[in-house]
């Protein structure tokens, strides 16, 4: 019983924390205050751009019975893999099967590995952009991919605020030496590697 009620706390205070974020990150989703065209444009065609997803029609059905933000993260997934256009993502996730419906949608031409049992890390951070976690072993992931990092790198970490410690692990990465630009968007992080662009963090809706 102890357990049941601490976890529907944990529960209500998740969806607490995300309703106070969307109140206080609205404007800047809406590219009020964003000074650079490059995060502006991919914060307006690629972040918040619903309207290009009429090809998903098919994906959005089949997977019509999985979670809210499940489907929230895979439309994503998609716009990026249609904007980004790279050769190769690597995901380490329990559960890759839909993520990797919709990244192949949005660029067909893209290999997409799950490397969760397999555990080859190095072939892993040899993709251009990689999907993660913030589990307990993540610096064996995002410490070589930072190494292997060219200016086309992103590093997706979900469930950034699932928990302190995860939010710890989120900020350590952010102030990593190979990241610039970063992506706050609540049930994700996105990191870029480009070394070119000042180092700028961007709190925004998905």
């Amino acid at each position: 019983m102890r357990y049941w009620v601490m976890g529907l706390w944990s529960d209500m205070a998740c969806r607490t924390g995300r309703r106070a974020a969307r109140v206080c990150r609205w404007s800047r989703t809406r590219g009020f205050g964003v000074q650079s065209p490059w995060a502006y444009r991919f914060l307006r065609e690629v972040i918040s751009e619903k309207h290009g997803e009429v090809p998903i029609g098919d994906l959005l059905l089949k997977w019509q019975d999985e979670n809210k933000t499940r489907k929230s993260l895979a439309q994503l997934y998609f716009r990026i893999s249609k904007d980004w256009n790279v050769a190769s993502w690597g995901l380490y996730l329990p559960q890759p099967l839909m993520s990797m419906d919709f990244i192949k949608a949005g660029c067909p031409r893209s290999t997409v590995s799950n490397y969760h049992e397999t555990k080859n890390i190095e072939k892993l951070c040899r993709c251009d952009v990689v999907v993660m976690t913030c589990d307990q072993n993540w610096e064996q992931i995002f410490n070589p991919f930072a190494a292997y990092s060219t200016p086309k790198s992103l590093l997706i970490v979900e469930h950034i605020y699932q928990s302190k410690a995860s939010y710890r692990t989120w900020k350590l990465m952010q102030q990593n030496e190979y990241v610039g630009v970063s992506f706050d968007l609540y049930d994700c992080g996105l990191l870029f590697f480009d070394r070119n662009m000042y180092k700028r963090e961007y709190k925004v809706n998905l």
